[in-house]
């Protein structure tokens, strides 16, 4: 009897569900058939619009703290068109949570990268193929390991900082730092936020370990709601490198949007504008600069699925280089000098 009574409670104990704390399961599935037409060439393919997979939770620590963490990973809906990326390639992080503020750590972007909220048409999850590669934060959004601070309101005004991006080579070790400032009412946002890349120099504006030199971001946004349901915003960006044979090179970017809201419909709308890069004579490039228009629809199916469209547009100068000044968010590019334009029709849910 006894052995039997054993092996009963056993047999409970290994099909017994074990206590984890509270998870959340979220994420968002986006995905368009795209026609484009550039360099040449046209074609209509299924796109996937950065779809993601995510978990998070919180334990409350006994010290009244608590504990955060997210880990999100990237999903191929369709193609693999925006970026070849893989899982765990997203947020990894972990943290404590306080009246003080937050602090994370691990792979995550800066806070500059971050700070889309300074303008809210640089936010790219509004939609589908809506993320301007015009806009240079691209260079300084990769994750990386990381640490982050971001305050409670002061009445308004919220700071964030972080530093990482610690890599070693045999003649730099890279670091970068960043802040942001930011104060936002129920009408109305402003703020600005600074990067330095330390011992970085810079190839199309993407920074890579070189001892001596150094890239500078800085950019200021601002978003106002003048009536119900419509939101104007507008921001500039400077992108300055010094390199370490001695001349300097930097580029600004500006972008002007706006979004409306009525009933399930929502629509957005803005203009990009790289400028040529400009420094010394030897570092200046004319007709290096580009252009961007988009104009996406929005219509909502249910609380969580919309159907969505959206109209691309890019124009390149004469002499701008391989990388984000040729290519729209969704991948299709252009020729130094060319145009590239791509209508796209799909579908997004989010849980």
């Amino acid at each position: 009897m006894f052995k039997r009574a054993l092996f009963a409670a056993s047999v409970a104990a290994v099909f017994a569900a074990p206590a984890f704390a509270d998870v959340t399961v979220y994420g968002a599935l986006r995905t368009s058939v795209e026609y484009s037409k550039g360099n040449g060439i046209s074609q209509v393919r299924l796109v996937d619009e950065k779809s993601v997979l995510g978990f998070k939770g919180e334990d409350k620590l006994d010290s009244g703290l608590t504990l955060i963490w997210k880990s999100e990973e990237r999903l191929h809906v369709g193609g693999r068109v925006n970026s070849p990326n893989d899982w765990a390639s997203r947020d990894q992080i972990i943290g404590l949570k306080g009246d003080f503020g937050t602090f994370s750590a691990g792979q995550m972007v800066s806070a500059y990268a971050d700070a889309t909220y300074l303008s809210p048409v640089l936010d790219d999850t509004w939609g589908i193929s809506d993320d301007s590669n015009l806009y240079n934060q691209g260079i300084n959004g990769a994750r990386n390991s990381s640490l982050k601070y971001v305050s409670p309101s002061f009445g308004g005004l919220t700071i964030a900082a972080s530093a990482g991006d610690a890599r070693r080579s045999s003649t730099a070790s890279t670091f970068s730092y960043s802040a942001v400032a930011n104060y936002s009412t129920s009408l109305f946002n402003a703020g600005a936020a600074y990067q330095r890349y330390k011992d970085a120099t810079v190839v199309d504006f993407s920074p890579s370990p070189a001892g001596g030199a150094h890239s500078d971001s800085y950019l200021v946004g601002a978003g106002v709601k003048p009536v119900a349901g419509l939101t104007l915003s507008a921001h500039w960006e400077r992108v300055k490198n010094t390199f370490a044979i001695g001349t300097d090179a930097r580029q600004d970017d500006f972008g002007l949007g706006a979004e409306y809201e009525i009933g399930k419909w929502a629509f957005r709308t803005y203009y990009y504008q790289l400028n040529d890069i400009k420094g010394s004579d030897v570092s200046a490039v004319s007709d290096s600069g580009a252009k961007h228009y988009l104009l996406t629809a929005k219509y909502a199916l249910s609380k969580n699925t919309s159907a969505l469209a959206a109209v691309n547009f890019l124009k390149s100068g004469s002499n701008a280089t391989i990388g984000d000044t040729l290519s729209l968010a969704n991948g299709a590019t252009s020729a130094a000098g060319g145009k590239v334009g791509a209508v796209s029709l799909g579908l997004r849910t989010d849980f």
